[in-house]
């Protein structure tokens, strides 16, 4: 009853956070009542992408799960795309899709997550996320992972919210066909093809895309797109 209550504490924090370190704060709080020392909020992009939305695993971790591209071999992430329902870390150690699930799993030992949960979702908007929690075990409930789950679309859709806010609040804004350019880049459409689709010259293209880059204060295409989604501009 005391986690439970705990664990919808956590929702009623999300529902007050005013900013993204609002947040931050309850998703923490949540992750701590269940033992767990680290999360990540994470959408689905195109072309398989992944975009990190809050990451709070160890700095070592997650420098070397980028430098050895365990994005595109992660079991957790791989079951997350395919499935709805929340798992454990430990179920997909023998995943088939994933040939180095072992070698993923084994580094995320080392660095203190031994084992966690994931909680994918899909979002009011359709957007499709997942929240993973790790820690030295993952000593939930059935009841625990619906409970995250609820946890998980707060939290996705209220950063979505205060980041909407922020961006009312400071006045930036992007123009339709700004946004228009960004989607399209999103699923990996060159500069000629958003031309095409839009009809519109490439120049023009160009024009709006670094226009777009310039208001979200990104310094080029690849992290405007990643800013825009984070924003939840575009989805």
């Amino acid at each position: 009853m005391a986690r439970t209550s705990s664990l919808l504490d956590c929702i009623r924090r999300l529902e007050a956070a005013s900013c993204k370190e609002g947040v931050k704060r309850a998703l923490r709080h949540a992750a701590r009542h269940l033992g767990f020392t680290a999360y990540a909020l994470a959408d689905f992009a195109a072309e398989r992408k992944v975009v990190f939305l809050l990451n709070e695993f160890p700095h070592s971790y997650v420098e070397i799960y980028r430098q050895r591209r365990y994005i595109e071999h992660d079991p957790i992430v791989q079951r997350a795309r395919r499935c709805w329902r929340p798992f454990t870390w430990s179920a997909t150690a023998d995943d088939p899709s994933s040939p180095r699930a072992g070698e993923v799993l084994g580094e995320a030992a080392q660095h203190g997550l031994a084992d966690g949960i994931c909680v994918p979702v899909q979002c009011f908007n359709g957007r499709r996320a997942f929240l993973t929690l790790a820690g030295p075990s993952a000593a939930v409930s059935e009841h625990d992972l619906w409970l995250f789950q609820l946890i998980a679309l707060h939290a996705r859709n209220r950063l979505s919210d205060v980041e909407a806010e922020r961006l009312q609040a400071d006045g930036t804004k992007l123009s339709g066909r700004e946004a228009d350019c960004l989607r399209w880049a999103a699923e990996g459409k060159t500069s000629w093809e958003i031309a095409q689709i839009l009809a519109i010259s490439q120049h023009t293209a160009d024009w709006y895309l670094n226009t777009a880059a310039r208001k979200l204060k990104a310094t080029n295409r690849i992290q405007a797109v990643a800013e825009a989604f984070r924003r939840g501009i575009i989805n």
